[in-house]
C-alpha cells in the first residue's frame, strides 16, 4: 500500500467518526493482544498478514566472536522505500556469499519475513544466487586519544529499496555459502523508513546511538577500560542488542496492527520536525544517548501537543554529538569536553548548563542499574483503581507483576519542573542496585499530562516489553519473566488513548497555568517619578512565552511586552496596572494591582530633601518657604536649598470683581520674592514652585482679606497632601457669601472617601464618594458654610492615615467666576 493509502491518526475533535473509533478502542475485551480500531488495513497490518518464515533467527543462531567469518555493516542507518544502502562485507579467501534481507515483525508468531537475497546490486527474490567475497583489512588499532575505531572497507554491495517495501526493523544476514564455514552468518540491522510525510499515527524511534555505544568492535566504546570518547558507524556489530528489549516491543506493535513507522536516531537529529507529524512518538528500548537537536524536538513534540511514550528506561540520559556527517558519535562519558560550545557539551543533560534533567522530558529519571541476574516485581499503584488504561486487565491496585523491573531503572524524582506525575505501576526496596553505594531501588511506570495536553507515559524499567511478548534473547532464555496478559491488555488500551490526540480546547490543562507576579511601589509611587515594575512571573511546569504589562490611570497609560515595564505618573490618586503572562503552549493569566500615587514629588535623586522639608512614610512635605507680612509688605522667603523657584499670586476681591493672576516667573534666586499683596479687602492664593534635582515640589498659601491690615499674619495653605494614597486640594482660594460660590474640593483616593467641613457657626458636614481611578470633586454649596475660616478633613475611612486637613476661609464673594477660573488653573484639577 502507498503512502497515500495510508490509515491517518484522527485528532480530537475531528468528528463523531474519531469519537466512535476511540470509544470503540476503549471498550474491546481483548484476551491477549487487540488489534486497534481502522479504517481500512494500514500497511503494518498488510505486510503481516503475509506468510513469515525463520531465515532471521540466524542472527540469534551464531555466537557473537571477536572474529567471526564473515561479518559486514551497512553505510547508513536507514533508508527509505526508492532509496540505496550500501553493505561492506568482509569473508574468507575464496568464499562465496550472500545477504539475505528479513524484515522483523510478528508474521502469525514467525517473527520475520525474508524479502530477497542481495547479489551485488541485484534483489534475487529465489535466493538461489551468491557472488565471490572479498576479504577486507583487519580492524585497525584505536586512535590514540578517541579509541575511535573505523573499519574502513570497500562497499561490496547496494541495494536499492523497493518503494512498496514497508518501514520496520530490516537484517541483513551475511550468509556464506562455500566453504568450511558454508552456512556460518552474520548481520547487521538496517531500518527502513516511511515515505516522506508519512503521517502514521506512531513513530517509533529506533536507540541507534546506544547501539554504537556499547560496541566493542575493534577493541573499543563508552564502556571498556580504556573507555572511547569517539564512536564509528563504519564498522560491524559485536552484540545483538536489539533483540534484548526492543523486538519484543516490534512483536507486540505488529501483532495489534498498530499504525506504526520507524526512525533512528539520527534520522530525527537530521529533521526532528519528523516528530510533529504523528499521534505519538515512542523511543524503544534502551535509548540512552540522544543529540541535542533529538531533545530539542522531542521538547517540541511534546508541547505541539504530541504524546509520547518512553518504552524502556535509562533514555535521554546522555548528550552526545555527531561529526563526520553523523557516522561518528562523539560522548566524553569520564572526561572534561573540549567542545567550547555549553550547550553541545557531552555529558549527562542534567549536568548540562542550564541543567535539562530527562524527568522535565519523561516525568522519570534514571536511577541505577540492578545485578545481573535481578528481576524486580511491579506492584500496581493506587491510581490504577480508576484509570482507563487498566480497565479490563483485572490489574488492581496492589497486583504484582512478575519479573519486570530491571536491569535500569527509572522513578519519578521529586522536584522535578514537570506537571505532576502519577506512578500506575512501581518498586521500591532495599539496594540491589550494581552502582549509586548501595542506595534504595526505585522504579516507576508513570505518566503526565503536559501544558499543551500531551500524554506523556514512561514504562520506568527495560523489560517491560518482556510482559506484552513472549520472545527472549537466547540470553534471556532463563529470565523470570512471563508474558503478562493483563499487562498487554492495559498497553492496547493506552495505544488506543495515546494515538488519540489530546490538544485541549480551547487551552492547556488548568494546572498548567503560568503564575504572574509583580510588586508595585510600597506604600506609594510619587507623582513625576519613573517607576519600574518588574515581573516575578513563574510557570511551574511550562515556559513563559510572552508578558504583556497594561498601565493605566489619570494621566498614565502604558502598553508593553517584557519582563520590565517603566511608568511616569502625573496625577495623585490611583493608577491599575495589570500583567498578562502567557506561556509556550497558549495559557495565560493576568494579575491586576493598584498603585497609589503620592501627590508630592518623589525625593531628589541627589541630596534629599531640601532644608525644613520632611519626607516620611506619609510623605508629608512642608517647608519649601514661609510667606511673611509686616506693614504693608508681604514676601516668600525660600527655604535654605532652594536656589530656583516661581511665583503666582490669584486675587479675589471681595466685591465679586474677576479673579487677577500675578506670576511673577522664575527666579534662579536664593533671595525673598515680594509678593503684590497691598491692600485689605481681597483674598490671594500664593502659588509656589520650586525645582531641585530636576524635580518641581509646590506649596500654597492663602492670605485671608481684611479690612483693617494686620501688623502679621500666618498664612494658611489651601493644599496639603499626604502621600498614603488620600490627597485633597481646594478649587477656590475662598468661597461661599451672597454670590453663592461653592466649596469645592478634588480629591484622590484608592476607593471611598470622606470629606469634612468643619466651621465654628455651622455644624459639621460631611460627603462620602467613591473614587475609581479618576479624581472627584466634592461640592458643599455655599448656604451650607458658616463665614469665616474652615477646616475641610479629607480621609479614607478603615485605610489608617489617610488623611489630609485643608484650611479655606469663606469671605462672602458672589463671582461664580473664581471657581471657573480655579479649576482650570491648577494642574492637578
Amino acid at each position: 500500500m502507498t503512502a497515500a493509502g495510508r490509515r491517518r491518526w484522527l485528532p480530537a475533535g475531528t468528528g463523531a467518526l474519531a469519537t466512535l473509533v476511540t470509544l470503540a478502542a476503549l471498550v474491546t475485551v481483548v484476551t491477549l493482544v487487540a488489534a486497534p480500531p481502522a479504517l481500512a488495513a494500514n500497511p503494518i497490518q498488510a505486510e503481516n498478514a503475509q506468510p513469515g518464515d525463520g531465515y532471521w533467527r540466524a542472527a540469534l543462531r551464531d555466537p557473537i566472536s571477536a572474529h567471526p567469518p564473515i561479518q559486514g555493516y551497512a553505510g547508513a542507518t536507514s533508508v527509505r522505500p526508492g532509496g540505496t544502502i550500501s553493505f561492506a562485507v568482509s569473508t574468507p579467501a575464496g568464499a562465496r556469499y550472500r545477504i539475505e534481507i528479513s524484515r522483523l515483525g510478528w508474521y502469525g508468531g514467525a517473527g520475520g519475513r525474508r524479502l530477497g537475497c542481495l547479489v551485488g546490486s541485484r534483489l534475487d527474490l529465489t535466493c538461489t544466487s551468491d557472488e565471490p567475497g572479498v576479504t577486507q583489512a583487519a580492524s585497525p588499532a584505536p586512535a590514540p586519544g578517541t579509541g575511535e575505531t573505523a573499519a574502513g572497507w570497500t562497499m561490496t554491495d547496494t541495494l536499492t529499496v523497493p518503494g512498496d517495501w514497508v518501514s520496520g526493523y530490516y537484517l541483513a544476514v551475511f550468509r556464506l555459502t562455500s566453504g568450511p564455514d558454508a552456512g556460518v552468518t552474520g548481520f547487521t540491522p538496517f531500518i527502513v523508513q516511511a515515505p516522506v510525510g508519512d503521517h502514521s499515527a506512531i513513530l517509533v524511534q529506533v536507540p541507534t546511538n546506544t547501539w554504537q555505544a556499547y560496541n566493542t568492535w575493534g577493541g573499543e566504546d563508552f564502556y571498556t577500560t580504556p573507555e572511547a570518547v569517539k564512536v564509528s558507524f563504519d564498522r560491524p556489530y559485536a552484540h545483538r542488542l536489539l533483540f534484548s528489549w526492543e523486538y519484543p516491543l516490534v512483536r507486540f506493535l505488529e501483532r495489534g496492527g498498530w499504525d506504526v513507522s520507524y526512525a533512528t536516531d539520527d534520522d530525527v537529529d537530521a529533521d526532528p520536525g519528523i516528530l510533529l507529524n504523528h499521534a505519538l512518538d515512542m523511543s524503544a528500548g534502551h535509548d540512552e544517548y540522544w543529540t541535542k537537536a533529538m531533545r530539542d524536538g522531542w521538547d517540541a513534540a511534546r508541547d505541539a501537543g504530541v504524546n509520547l511514550a518512553f518504552m524502556g528506561a535509562d533514555n535521554a540520559n546522555w548528550q552526545v554529538r555527531y561529526e563526520d556527517g553523523r557516522r561518528t558519535m562523539v560522548g566524553y562519558k569520564y572526561l572534561p569536553d573540549p567542545g567550547s560550545d555549553p550547550a553541545q557539551q557531552t555529558t549527562m543533560f542534567r549536568n548540562l548548563t542550564p541543567s535539562r534533567p530527562e524527568c522535565e522530558l519523561m516525568g522519570v529519571e534514571f536511577q541505577g542499574t540492578v545485578i545481573p541476574g535481578t528481576y524486580l516485581p511491579y506492584t500496581a499503584d493506587s491510581a490504577v483503581a480508576t484509570d482507563p488504561w487498566f480497565a479490563g486487565s483485572g490489574i488492581t491496585p496492589g497486583t504484582v507483576l512478575a519479573g519486570l523491573g530491571g536491569y535500569e531503572l527509572d522513578a519519578i524524582t521529586p522536584g522535578c519542573h514537570v506537571p505532576p506525575v502519577t506512578p500506575l505501576l512501581s518498586y521500591s526496596g532495599p539496594p540491589v542496585k550494581s552502582n549509586f553505594n548501595g542506595a534504595p531501588t526505585y522504579a516507576d511506570a508513570a505518566r503526565y499530562t503536559a501544558c499543551s495536553g500531551a500524554e506523556v507515559f514512561a514504562t520506568g524499567t527495560l523489560q517491560f516489553s518482556w510482559g506484552l511478548s513472549s520472545f527472549r534473547d537466547p540470553i534471556y532464555a532463563t529470565a523470570p519473566v512471563p508474558v503478562q496478559p493483563g499487562l498487554q491488555q492495559m498497553m492496547t488500551r493506552a495505544l488506543a488513548d495515546l494515538t488519540v490526540s489530546h490538544v485541549p480546547s480551547p487551552g492547556p490543562p488548568d494546572i498548567c497555568v503560568p503564575a504572574p507576579a509583580f510588586s508595585v511601589p510600597a506604600p506609594w509611587a510619587a507623582v513625576g517619578a519613573r517607576v519600574s515594575l518588574d515581573s516575578a512571573s513563574t510557570d511551574a511546569y511550562g515556559v513563559i512565552g510572552e508578558q504583556q504589562w497594561t498601565v493605566a490611570g489619570d494621566g498614565v497609560s502604558v502598553h508593553t511586552a517584557g519582563a520590565e515595564a517603566v511608568a511616569t505618573f502625573r496625577r495623585p490618586g490611583a493608577a491599575t496596572v495589570a500583567l498578562r503572562v502567557t506561556d509556550t503552549s497558549g495559557a495565560a493569566a493576568t494579575l491586576v494591582k493598584t498603585v497609589r500615587i503620592c501627590a508630592c514629588p518623589a525625593p531628589p535623586a541627589r541630596g534629599g530633601w531640601p532644608a525644613g522639608a520632611a519626607a516620611s512614610a506619609a510623605c508629608r512635605l512642608g517647608g519649601l518657604g514661609s510667606v511673611r507680612h509686616a506693614g504693608d509688605r508681604w514676601w516668600f522667603g525660600p527655604a535654605a536649598a532652594i536656589h530656583r523657584y516661581a511665583v503666582t499670586v490669584e486675587r479675589a476681591d471681595s466685591a465679586g470683581g474677576p479673579v487677577r493672576v500675578i506670576r511673577l516667573g522664575r527666579r534662579e534666586t536664593t533671595r525673598a520674592a515680594v509678593l503684590p499683596i497691598a491692600r485689605p479687602g481681597t483674598t490671594d492664593l500664593i502659588d509656589i514652585s520650586a525645582w531641585i534635582a530636576g524635580r518641581l515640589l509646590q506649596q500654597q498659601f492663602v492670605v485671608p482679606g481684611a479690612r483693617r491690615p494686620r501688623t502679621a499674619t500666618r498664612p494658611w495653605p489651601v493644599a496639603q497632601t499626604t502621600c498614603s494614597g488620600v490627597s485633597g486640594r481646594v478649587l477656590a482660594p475662598v468661597f461661599g457669601g451672597a454670590g453663592g460660590v461653592p466649596l469645592r474640593v478634588l480629591v484622590s483616593a484608592p476607593g471611598r472617601v470622606a470629606v469634612r467641613v468643619t466651621s465654628w457657626r455651622r455644624r459639621p458636614l460631611q460627603r462620602r464618594v467613591r473614587v475609581a481611578g479618576r479624581d472627584v470633586v466634592v461640592s458643599f454649596p455655599a448656604a451650607e458654610i458658616g463665614a469665616g475660616r474652615v477646616t475641610i478633613t479629607v480621609s479614607s475611612p478603615g485605610r489608617g492615615g489617610g488623611r489630609v486637613v485643608l484650611r479655606g476661609v469663606h469671605a462672602g464673594l458672589r463671582a461664580p467666576a473664581v471657581a471657573r477660573r480655579r479649576r482650570g488653573r491648577y494642574p492637578y484639577g
